[in-house]
């Protein structure tokens, strides 16, 4: 099993980490998201994901999932006091093919739209969804020849 592998495992067992673990949560069954990503394992293979600035993402037909700090709610987020959404929002736009932006309700760098509410203990909070461009179809990873 490779790095990346492993790593989605260890970010499933434990969801909501900032790093992929190695053992399940209490709250967690394991067992239960391994299975399911070996049994889909092959869906997304063949998915290539850069962890880099977006800004060196080449800009070429993808399906582009772009979920920053919240403009708004983001302010505990490493990082968030030089985030330049204006230029976030710009970079969006000129993406090749499909692309889909989170967002909470507040956000005013893209013209989202709300998704859903979430019903929390102490308060509610309103996902919001930018999108753009049309569903770009899976490419099938290359098939080896046996």
């Amino acid at each position: 099993m490779s790095d990346p592998e492993r790593w989605l495992i260890g970010f499933s067992i434990n969801r909501g980490s900032s790093v992929p673990k190695v053992t399940a949560s209490q709250r967690s069954d394991g067992l239960t998201y391994k299975k399911y990503i070996c049994e889909n394992l092959h869906k997304v293979k063949h998915w290539k994901v850069f962890s880099t600035s977006y800004e060196e993402c080449p800009n070429q037909v993808a399906t582009w999932f772009v979920d920053p700090p919240y403009q708004k709610a983001g302010k505990y987020y490493y990082g968030y006091s030089r985030m330049d959404y204006a230029k976030l929002g710009a970079w969006c736009k000129e993406r090749q093919g499909q692309v889909i932006v989170c967002e909470n309700e507040g956000a005013d760098w893209l013209p989202f739209e709300k998704l859903c509410e979430f019903h929390g203990s102490t308060k509610t909070q309103t996902e919001m969804l930018y999108q753009q461009g049309a569903v770009v179809p899976a490419t099938p990873p290359e098939q080896s020849a046996s």
